[in-house]
């Protein structure tokens, strides 16, 4: 069991900006969806967690205080 996007940007001293930049996204997407005000698609969802894991893995974050995928919900991806 991990923690929430808001929660584990927190945690670890992390900002938004940080978390778009390494995500590849923008800053306002990723407020929205700290603020739940948007579901991410499954592709952004799975951007943030990759990102997450990254910097978990780097500064050895303990699994509990990790990036939770559950809640970072996502829609799933629209038709072209």
């Amino acid at each position: 069991m991990g923690v929430d996007l808001s929660t584990f940007l927190r945690q670890q001293g992390l900002t938004q900006e940080d978390a778009a930049e390494g995500a590849g996204l923008s800053q306002s997407t990723v407020s929205r969806i700290c603020a739940r005000e948007r579901e991410p698609l499954a592709e952004t969802a799975d951007r943030l967690v990759a990102w997450a894991e990254r910097v978990a893995a780097r500064r050895r974050i303990p699994v509990r205080r990790r990036l939770d995928r559950s809640e970072v919900r996502a829609t799933p991806e629209r038709a072209a």
